[in-house]
């Protein structure tokens, strides 16, 4: 029923199918979501980014990474924060690249997404986003922190 969903012609539907994927840990899950990720509608990409927050799971992070370049911000956003749950190094860099970009959404996701890595690699590059003048970036970084 999902595999029909991704393919459905309303984005609305192709978002939501996205989003029911996530947790599921299966290949042809990923896949679905890969193909969602690539999808013409921004909101489908971000409901596939979304979908990807798998815990530990480098196999997606490929896919989140790329979408962390998205021409969408609130797709940038949702992939960054969504890199956090991944980790490693590569997640690491995207998200401290994501602390310094003017779309204060995308920001405030980089700090929660450097929050759960749980790698002592973040604790500097959270430090910075205590000084960001957007008040929600240090609040979301001091959440996750304190955590």
């Amino acid at each position: 029923m999902l595999t029909i969903g991704i393919h459905d012609s309303d984005p609305q539907v192709r978002q939501a199918a996205a989003e029911s994927l996530r947790g599921y840990d299966e290949d042809r899950a990923r896949e679905l979501l890969v193909t969602a990720s690539n999808d013409s509608v921004a909101q489908v990409r971000k409901g596939a980014a979304s979908a990807l927050r798998q815990p530990d799971d480098r196999s997606v992070a490929t896919t989140l990474l790329r979408l962390a370049e998205d021409r969408d911000p609130s797709v940038r956003g949702i992939a960054v924060e969504s890199l956090g749950s991944v980790g490693g190094l590569e997640a690491l860099q995207q998200l401290v690249r994501a602390l310094r970009v003017p779309d204060s959404f995308e920001r405030i996701r980089a700090a929660a997404g450097l929050g759960e890595l749980l790698d002592d690699r973040a604790v500097e590059p959270l430090a910075v986003a205590l000084k960001d003048p957007q008040p929600a970036v240090a609040v979301r970084r001091r959440a996750h922190w304190v955590n």
